[in-house]
């Protein structure tokens, strides 16, 4: 008998804008589908918990769909659930019977004649699907096509409990719009997503949606509500298609929300909180998010703790900024949905020598077997990697959780902050340029320009240093790791590059004792490989809601 719940979660997700050219000739490329679809491979991946692989552009080729689908084959068990999703041209031929047959196209698909041998049939697609074994197939097609045998299957009953809906089996799809309609490529709001993914992306997070499905976001909701939205904004030149496929039998796609308490459906864990009606207006206002609270006593090998608020601010530099540098650039805003945690001050040699004596993981060099002691102790831990600087967040999670100390009703961990949850940690909402404001640094401030010989101790230039929430130390002393990936400005959270899995340079901020005053600005950023080490590189954590 198969579960109430899923035990891994699958995803193929494939985007294609760029097709290869023949004779100079090629199918006309996309603008949004491989953002589009690193979109989703990053919210499944990172807020759904699924083994996502994502193809794009030239790695679209049928060898790499097909044998990734069979690799998938061999892996799933009966309680999985597997999604595909694919953006890019769709087409539809009609064979003499009058039925219509879906083709999906690849990079190497020839135009012209040859367009219905170098395609992929979504035939084939299906077939190789038949031997996943997973108790819930859901393709995602952000491409304008029909020949999906889009006939519902026997009427599902709406029912209140997610356990009806995973212990049967499905087989569903969504497609962007009917055969003969045109994709509105780059359509979206914000001009880098197609319509049906912009909406596909706000359907799957959207918290208000959530309580409005009684806390399950599931295909048999989600498809017509996309046929709704894109069809609106679309200006009814584009309906998407939803439907059961062969194979489907009563259950139902889940996204979120189907973790149960006994005949209750609970919200999912990092959901979004419900909104609540105002009493003079009759609107939808949401709630303030509430404070974090952590529980009983703090351990010695803890951080001291600032909240920092949730709220817009200035990212980045503008223009007019004679100190900024290119990278910085351009200005934007960023809003943090919820409060988090974050520590007042850079983990100091003491803190990292719980960690060390616990784990038995690797001392920092300038240790020599030994962690320093007395006034060294306050000072910053230095020539830790990003990966010493991650295991650590997941032992400090893992210690803090064994002592009660985690926030009721969630699940809350510590990490990395992300570089908008430094910047705005370190600035505030003002869009100043030193953690205390304006005013040039100077050696009552921070630790920089070689006015030390090394870093100093935690809080040596407190309080006139501290940002506006209390912190500690953010500008000069040590440069901090940070989780993301050093990308171009303006940040995207969705495109990756909070990925931890991707190899690549991460973001340091803050500046370090030997920077300069142009560097240690609270805009100012560096990067390095995740393996390096150095006497200029620490970190500090964040605690927030996973």
């Amino acid at each position: 008998m198969l579960k109430p719940t899923y035990d891994r979660s699958w995803a193929l997700v494939v985007g294609i804008d760029r097709y290869k050219a023949f004779d100079d000739n090629s199918l006309p490329p996309l603008r949004t589908s491989v953002h589009g679809a690193r979109a989703v491979a990053s919210i499944l991946r990172d807020r759904l918990g699924f083994e996502t692989t994502l193809l794009a552009d030239d790695a679209v080729v049928r060898r790499e769909v097909l044998g990734t689908l069979n690799r998938i084959a061999r892996e799933a068990k009966p309680d999985d659930r597997f999604l595909f999703y694919f953006a890019g041209h769709g087409l539809t031929r009609t064979n003499v019977y009058g039925g219509e047959v879906g083709y999906l196209t690849l990079y190497d698909t020839q135009p012209g004649d040859d367009i219905w041998t170098s395609a992929l049939k979504m035939d084939d697609v299906l077939e190789q699907a038949d031997f996943i074994k997973a108790k819930h197939i859901l393709f995602i097609l952000d491409a304008c096509f029909s020949g999906l045998a889009f006939g519902r299957a026997v009427s599902v009953e709406q029912q209140r409990l997610a356990r009806d809906f995973l212990t049967f089996r499905a087989v569903q799809a969504i497609s962007a719009g009917r055969a003969g309609e045109v994709v509105a490529d780059g359509g979206g709001p914000d001009g880098r997503h197609s319509i049906f993914t912009w909406n596909f992306l706000q359907g799957i997070q959207d918290g208000t949606l959530r309580a409005q499905w009684e806390g399950l976001i599931r295909a048999e909701h989600l498809g017509p509500w996309l046929q709704d939205q894109v069809r609106k904004q679309a200006r009814g030149r584009q309906t998407p298609q939803f439907g059961h496929l062969p194979g489907s039998g009563r259950g139902d796609f889940i996204f979120d929300g189907w973790a149960l308490d006994l005949d209750r459906v609970v919200a999912p864990v990092g959901s979004a909180p419900e909104r609540t009606r105002s009493a003079d207006a009759g609107t939808l206002t949401p709630p303030q998010p509430h404070a974090i609270t952590l529980r009983g006593a703090a351990q010695d090998f803890e951080p001291d703790w600032v909240e920092i608020p949730a709220g817009a601010f200035k990212m980045g530099s503008a223009q007019t900024d004679w100190m900024a540098f290119d990278d910085e650039m351009p200005q934007h805003e960023q809003t943090l949905p919820e409060p988090y945690l974050i520590a007042r001050a850079p983990i100091t040699n003491a803190q990292y020598a719980a960690f060390v004596n616990a784990t038995g993981r690797r001392a920092p060099k300038h240790w020599r077997d030994t962690p320093p002691t007395g006034q060294n102790a306050d000072v910053p831990v230095v020539w830790v990697s990003w990966h010493d600087a991650v295991a650590y967040c997941k032992w400090l999670t893992d210690a803090i959780r064994d002592a009660g100390r985690l926030p009721a009703g969630g699940t809350h961990i510590v990490r990395l902050p992300t570089e908008p949850e430094w910047e705005h940690a370190a600035r505030g909402d003002d869009g100043r340029r030193y953690p205390w404001g304006d005013d040039a640094p100077d050696s009552t401030r921070a630790n920089f320009g070689s006015n030390e010989n090394g870093p100093t101790p935690v809080g040596s230039f407190s309080p006139q240093g501290d940002s506006p929430y209390g912190c500690q130390d953010m500008a000069g002393n040590v440069w901090e790791w940070t989780l993301s990936l050093k990308e171009a400005y303006p940040y995207e959270p969705l495109d990756g590059r909070e990925d931890t899995s991707t190899r690549g340079r991460r973001a340091l901020r803050g500046g370090a004792f030997n920077a300069s005053e142009r560097n240690i600005r609270v805009t100012g950023r560096n990067w390095h490989y995740p393996e390096e080490r150095d006497e200029t590189i620490g970190f500090r954590v964040v605690l927030v809601r996973a």
